[in-house]
């Protein structure tokens, strides 16, 4: 734990403080830091009785005599995790150092758990990123996961639920933000991982139904309050591990197809579309093609807006600026070209399906010119 870096470390910090020579003696009784260079790598007597019996021992010219080579001044026992790692020694007159020996004492023992704590939430953190990237793997290898939550001293418990974030704003400040993600959730109730520069991807688990949403209300905040544009996907619930990465799915697939004009995209009825887009490309082109050849994208843009708001014709002209009449002609005009009306639920399912397929191809930059007319 008291390695040669992290002495050397702590006697040029405290030595910058104080007019005095500072030793740091490892648990065999040997000088690893020193600001004498000489001494460094010499056994200190004294600071190995200091190990040996967990107190402060004092040098002053009456008692020089008892350890060989030794200076004046006070060797004092450095603890970290309640175990003596090694001794601090202060070269001077007892009587002048003794008012800030403790200090420093403190302050080394501080420096300490510093340099401790750094590495392991360095440790922590890159762990947690290793368990959410297996977690969202198509097959994730549940029994090593469980083994680095063992770990983390953590545990996955339902309900499930996924979240994927999309900022207008730099990785740097994503990671703050993920760390502050954790502080408002729960260490032991969320993962993060970062997906790409603006997008990063929160797992949480464990937390009841009424809580997640305090939760996640807090959170917004947080988010709503740093002025950065921001968009919000939110999965169904699971219960099951098995349905971990299908959920990172449905959150993924809720950024990327939900109402963009909304900040908070819900998977929750998007199903059908996201069953659609999962179909076979074949089976998919070939229904294209069945469905929408001949049709104009005007047509497509307006069928959408229609289906939109709920085939209502009246709501469908003033989304679109339109009289209720230009609608009804291009409901029939598709009706004609196609041979399914799209005011009759079964041939708007179709429509819908199609127009789903032929959105997710442009999304894609695949050739749609041979489908619909421009």
């Amino acid at each position: 734990m008291l390695t040669s870096e992290i002495a050397n470390n702590i006697v040029q910090e405290t030595m910058t403080r104080l007019d005095r020579n500072i030793n740091i003696i490892n648990t065999e009784g040997y000088i690893i830091a020193s600001g004498d260079p000489s001494r460094v790598g010499k056994m200190h007597v004294a600071a190995l009785e200091a190990i040996q019996s967990g107190q402060t021992i004092v040098i002053t010219e009456h008692n020089q005599h008892l350890w060989d080579g030794a200076r004046c001044g006070m060797n004092m026992p450095v603890s970290f995790q309640n175990q003596i790692v090694g001794v601090i020694g202060i070269t001077g007159e007892p009587e002048e150092i003794a008012e800030f020996a403790e200090l420093v004492r403190m302050t080394t023992e501080l420096m300490l758990n510093q340099a401790f704590q750094i590495p392991q939430q360095e440790w922590r953190s890159r762990t947690k990123e290793v368990v959410m990237e297996q977690l969202i793997k198509p097959m994730p290898d549940l029994k090593q996961i469980d083994k680095q939550l063992q770990l983390l001293s953590m545990e996955l418990r339902p309900p499930y639920y996924a979240y994927v974030l999309r900022m207008d704003q730099t990785l740097e400040y994503n990671s703050m933000l993920l760390q502050k993600t954790e502080d408002i959730f729960g260490s032991h109730h969320v993962l993060t991982v970062l997906l790409d520069a603006h997008r990063a991807c929160i797992f949480v688990f464990g937390l009841s139904d009424q809580v997640r949403s305090q939760k996640i209300e807090a959170w917004l905040d947080l988010i709503r309050r740093s002025a950065v544009p921001f968009h919000l996907g939110c999965s169904n619930g699971a219960t099951r591990r098995e349905d971990i990465a299908t959920i990172v799915e449905e959150a993924e697939f809720a950024l990327r197809y939900g109402d963009q004009d909304q900040q908070i995209l819900l998977y929750a009825g998007l199903e059908p579309q996201m069953i659609v887009l999962q179909s076979n490309p074949l089976t998919s082109q070939r229904y294209l093609e069945q469905v929408l050849a001949g049709m104009s994208e005007t047509a497509v843009q307006t069928l959408q807006a229609f289906f939109n708001c709920n085939m209502n014709i009246q709501d469908t002209a003033n989304a679109l600026s339109l009289h209720k009449n230009t609608i009804v002609y291009r409901l029939k005009k598709v009706k004609e070209i196609t041979g399914y009306d799209p005011q009759i639920f079964r041939d708007a399912l179709a429509l819908q399906t199609a127009i789903w397929l032929y959105t997710e191809a442009l999304l894609k930059g695949e050739n749609t010119h041979d489908l619909v007319a421009k």
